[in-house]
This record gives structure tokens, C-alpha cells and sequence, in this order.
């Protein structure tokens, strides 16, 4: 279904000749490592453990990743950002700006679902940020 609406807005704003769709699970479907520019990371209610996956597909020169989870509604986004940035960290990156956080939509009572768009620089060979 969701693979549905991301072709759909892919055509809506004219980039579907710029996209690659690869609908599967990402722990079994074949994927090519450090080749993409951007990794969603969709899973709820927290995408978090699939951060050093989309950290090993992004390009060696970087790219973003945009990261769903679920947070209390009364956690300041600056620190569900913190944690991303913290968990692309560990996971060899490092963010070239502060990460930007936005509520989606509620998720449940006192919860949102929230992404943060984090845009990861450069990777050492040895998978750890260039500085």
C-alpha cells in the first residue's frame, strides 16, 4: 500500500524517471550497498534499529535519511532528534545540520508519529564520518 502512494506522489510532483522503487522488506530483499541518496525508514512504531542498514546504503559521499518513529507528545522534537542523530553516530555518520523534526499526525493518546530528515555526510572506508 505504501509502496502504492510513494509511486503515486513520485508521478504527481514529475521524478518518477529520477526514482528507483525497491518494494520488499529491507532485511531480505537484495538491495546495492552505498548507492542511494535517500533511505526512508518507514517502520513504526520505531525505525531506529534500521538506521546502520540505511547508513551502509546511502552513497559513500552522503545523502539523508528520514526516520519515523513514535514519541510521547510532550517530548520536545529537539530530543527525538538528538536520539537519531545519536543512533546515525553509532552507526558511522555524521549529520552535516542539526536534524529536522516534524509531527506527522497523532499516533495514539499523548503520542505522535514524527519523522526526522537527517542529512549524513561523507563515509570513511572504514564506515566511520569524514570530517
Amino acid at each position: 500500500m505504501s509502496v502504492g502512494y510513494l509511486r503515486e506522489n513520485a508521478a504527481r510532483n514529475g521524478v518518477e524517471d529520477r526514482i528507483v522503487v525497491v518494494p520488499g522488506d529491507n532485511r531480505t530483499v537484495s538491495l546495492p550497498l552505498a548507492t542511494f541518496d535517500r533511505a526512508f525508514l518507514g517502520y513504526l512504531p520505531s525505525a531506529l534499529p534500521w538506521i546502520p542498514r540505511a547508513v551502509e546504503l546511502l552513497r559513500p559521499e552522503g545523502g539523508w535519511v528520514h526516520v519515523h518513529t513514535v514519541a510521547d507528545a510532550r517530548t520536545p522534537l529537539e530530543e527525538v532528534a538528538r536520539v537519531v542523530e545519536r543512533a546515525t553516530d553509532r552507526a558511522g555518520a555524521r549529520c552535516v545540520d542539526p536534524p529536522r523534526t516534524r509531527v506527522v499526525k497523532p499516533y495514539g493518546p499523548g503520542r505522535h508519529h514524527v519523522v526526522v530528515d537527517a542529512h549524513l555526510a561523507a563515509r570513511t572506508e572504514r564506515g566511520r564520518a569524514a570530517d
